[in-house]
């Protein structure tokens, strides 16, 4: 008797210590809810903590068909609206990127704290958005790849 009472207490401050972790998600973290959406990858991108110089990305996955795995690199690109159309923003020289790839996981969220003072400088006030190229990818050359995008604005 006292050794299942002490395997059912055992079992009890294991489950206390993840709710804990999980209870210590940043305010904007446990806000967010995963979203229902007509992308065929479930894919939604949206940002935080955005400042001149740069912002945290975050992609969230719910539903979708995805064939593969979802994946995606360092790149970025950041574009202006001006007159009503989107311009990619120039960059001082071509930027170079690790070769690394980042799984997005499904049903989760996924986040990139992004910094692009080096290639773009400080942005000025404006509209523009960040776009990001994720891939369902299969194996070796086979993958689909989508660009994505999200909104924001410097004032």
């Amino acid at each position: 008797m006292k050794k299942i009472l002490i395997v059912c207490l055992l079992c009890l401050m294991i489950v206390g210590c993840q709710e804990t972790q999980k209870s210590s998600v940043s305010k904007s973290e446990s806000s967010l809810q995963l979203v229902e959406t007509d992308d065929s990858w479930g894919i939604v991108l949206n940002v935080d903590n955005v400042t001149d110089t740069g912002l945290t990305l975050i992609c969230s996955q719910n539903g979708g068909e995805v064939t593969g795995d979802l994946q995606t690199g360092e790149k970025y690109w950041v574009e202006e609206k001006r007159d009503g159309k989107w311009q990619e923003l120039p960059t001082p020289q071509k930027p170079v990127w690790s070769d690394v790839s980042y799984t997005i996981q499904k049903q989760d969220f996924t986040h990139w704290d992004i910094q692009w003072e080096d290639l773009y400088g400080s942005l000025s006030n404006g509209e523009y958005r960040i776009g990001k190229e994720i891939q369902d990818f299969r194996g070796g050359s086979d993958y689909d790849e989508k660009a994505y995008y999200s909104e924001f604005v410097i004032q």
